[in-house]
């Protein structure tokens, strides 16, 4: 049975073919790499400002995620909800889990 879906598949698929591309990363002399300036603007952490830019640019009547709020929900609460979003992307910078928990006090 194993042999049949394996043999199923490479039918579907086609074969092999053989392509030129490498994983050694000193051959990336012809690819573009940002300076240490830019790389500094990339990785640097959100400021208050654009998340708030962000949260206040989202398109009205529309659900934000997973937990269906629309954006007027932010933005209306946003002074109360400021603290827990600014918590939630400074925790998503240092490489935890980019998800909305919210508790309203």
């Amino acid at each position: 049975m194993k042999n049949y879906i394996t043999e199923y598949y490479k039918g579907l698929f086609g074969l092999h073919t053989q392509n030129s591309f490498s994983m050694d990363e000193t051959l990336r002399y012809d690819i573009p790499q940002v300076s240490e300036e830019e790389n500094e603007v990339l990785t640097a952490p959100f400021s208050e400002e654009e998340i708030k830019t962000a949260v206040f640019d989202m398109e009205h009547n529309k659900a934000s995620g997973p937990d269906g709020f629309p954006a007027e929900f932010y933005q209306f609460f946003w002074e109360v909800l400021k603290p827990n979003l600014m918590s939630l992307f400074m925790n998503s910078m240092l490489g935890g889990c980019l998800f909305i928990v919210l508790i309203l006090e």
